[in-house]
């Protein structure tokens, strides 16, 4: 709601619901009677809407690739994307046998992970079409020696949607209680990179969550005061760690592993190397 105040300020209550603009528009010295409150901002909002001084919004506004069922077709939701000229597809090829040639005995490690990254924006509209499991698109677990690459191999695949940043490339504790988990993975359908998610896999709620966010669209259920919200299972997650997943059958159905052994590790000239190229 856009909101004018008596001396011509303005404000907006965003994204909140109607207990929420109550108690916006009381903590913020708006209301000059806070019992004649209640009740009147409902009022107000079905007065707009049987005057057509309102608009009803049923769209989607995480940024995303969703599946419309009613046109069945993929809809795109605050991503905008420019179709590539010729030199781009030829500068981007290049760039793959550079890739190649830096990570030379993991190339098909680095194939599936780019593979991985450039479809995982499409994991919650293939939930979306109810899809079996075996159809949907797992987990992707990168797990072995420190500096064997699984990080940066993990990292290079945002690039197809963005580049790296916090938003899309966290630590593990940022990601070890259900909340956490169910706030990163509702912030839109594109590519979470999780690092060093020990902890996590330590804590059985967790792990049965990951489970479900694998192949439904909710992540979680919770109350909100009175409200039962829904926490949607948006993006689809690589994690990279030290260790290998616990020994889950159901873990095992939902992720891919791709294991980094200690032959694989880099040194410091290679790594430089690599980044200043």
């Amino acid at each position: 709601i856009y909101w004018i105040t008596k001396n011509g300020g303005t404000f907006t209550t965003d994204t909140m619901l109607i207990p929420e603009i109550e108690t916006y528009l009381e903590n913020h010295a708006y209301v000059l009677s806070p019992k004649q409150l209640r009740g009147t901002i409902a009022a107000i909002i079905q007065i707009s809407i049987d005057n057509n001084i309102a608009t009803i919004k049923n769209e989607i506004e995480t940024p995303g690739f969703y599946w419309n069922s009613d046109t069945e077709q993929i809809d795109i939701i605050d991503y905008k994307y420019e179709i590539p000229t010729i030199d781009d597809i030829n500068k981007s090829l290049d760039l793959i046998e550079d890739l190649q040639k830096s990570f030379e005995g993991q190339e098909s490690k680095l194939a599936t992970t780019l593979k991985h990254a450039l479809i995982a924006p499409f994991g919650f509209a293939k939930k979306q079409m109810t899809l079996p499991l075996e159809q949907l698109i797992p987990y992707l677990y990168h797990y072995g020696k420190a500096g064997s690459g699984k990080t940066t191999i993990a990292r290079i695949g945002t690039y197809f949607w963005g580049e790296p940043s916090s938003e899309n490339d966290i630590g593990g504790s940022e990601f070890d209680t259900i909340a956490r988990l169910g706030a990163q993975v509702s912030k839109s359908t594109f590519l979470l990179i999780v690092n060093e998610p020990d902890t996590v896999f330590k804590r059985p709620t967790l792990t049965e969550t990951m489970k479900t966010c694998v192949e439904r669209t909710n992540a979680r259920r919770r109350f909100e005061g009175k409200i039962f919200q829904t926490i949607l299972s948006l993006a689809t997650v690589q994690f990279t760690s030290n260790h290998a997943l616990p020994n889950d059958e159901g873990l095992a159905r939902r992720f891919l592993q791709i294991l980094y052994s200690h032959s694989e590790k880099k040194s410091d000239e290679e790594k430089e190397a690599f980044m200043t190229s």
